[in-house]
């Protein structure tokens, strides 16, 4: 768990670098603070994400599939309704297109971060 929070931090560390450029350079209206609450949203969820899949790798094989299924499954509804409601709450510009892209690109980042730590360091022999 210990090295798993590393790189978790790491690549947090690392995506608040892009978004903190972003902010600075790259768009001539600032973000905002929703990509920053988004940096915090996916780690919180991350980490809870592999508290419960490493928990459910103690039980039965069938257990940490559907564990890894269902929590996907969750996870890709959470951040779908935290999409909408910021759309929807911040209705109309370019802003909420370029917020809701880059918000969407790190969901899939840490999807990855996850689904690659999870294959390489959860194989059986």
């Amino acid at each position: 768990m210990k090295k798993y929070l590393l790189l978790l931090v790491a690549a947090t560390v690392i995506l608040g670098a892009f978004v903190h450029i972003a902010k600075q350079h790259f768009f001539n209206v600032g973000i905002g603070n929703f990509l920053t609450l988004g940096l915090v949203y996916f780690f919180v969820l991350t980490l809870a994400g592999h508290y419960v899949l490493t928990k459910s790798k103690e039980g039965r094989p069938q257990s940490f599939i559907n564990a890894f299924m269902g929590f996907g499954a969750v996870k890709m509804f959470l951040t779908l309704t935290v999409i909408a409601v910021y759309v929807y709450a911040f209705r109309g510009g370019f802003l909420i297109v370029k917020n809701t892209i880059i918000f969407t690109a790190i969901y899939f980042i840490y999807t990855v971060f996850e689904s690659v730590y999870l294959l390489t360091h959860n194989k059986t022999t």
